[in-house]
């Protein structure tokens, strides 16, 4: 079930330029990879495919940043180019991106070390603003 839904949500981003997607994940550490490693293969094939589909698609360079204000002053810029895939990963003390490989990850990836709940608020406080 969750491979065809992962499926649908690349084949919708792909149809339509207007949609974007944004995973979320919080305080997901490197004892248990497993969430971590889940979370960047949904970027890289979302990615992908949309990338395959459509050439319009824009990033802007937003790496790890080890101050909150300014990751989330990215998720704000960010929120104004479409279409997109984001991995937002916060986590106090491991928010780097794990695999580097590829370029385009970074360009697509912000890390916020912070607390899962100071971040959230934050992050609520600069949407609605």
């Amino acid at each position: 079930i969750y491979n065809c839904w992962e499926s649908s949500v690349e084949k919708l981003l792909s149809q339509y330029s207007d949609l974007s997607l944004v995973v979320l994940e919080i305080g997901c550490g490197t004892r248990v990879p497993s969430v971590r490693y889940e979370s960047e293969l949904v970027l890289h094939d979302s990615i992908s495919r949309c990338t395959s589909t459509s050439k319009s698609t824009s990033a802007t360079t937003a790496s790890s940043a080890s101050s909150t204000s300014t990751s989330i002053a990215a998720i704000e810029s960010r929120s104004k180019q479409q279409p997109q895939t984001t991995l937002i990963r916060i986590n106090p003390d491991f928010p780097q991106l794990d695999d580097t490989t590829e370029e385009v990850w970074k360009q697509s990836f912000i890390g916020i070390q912070e607390t899962a709940l100071k971040a959230i608020k934050k992050i609520d406080f600069y949407m609605n603003e």
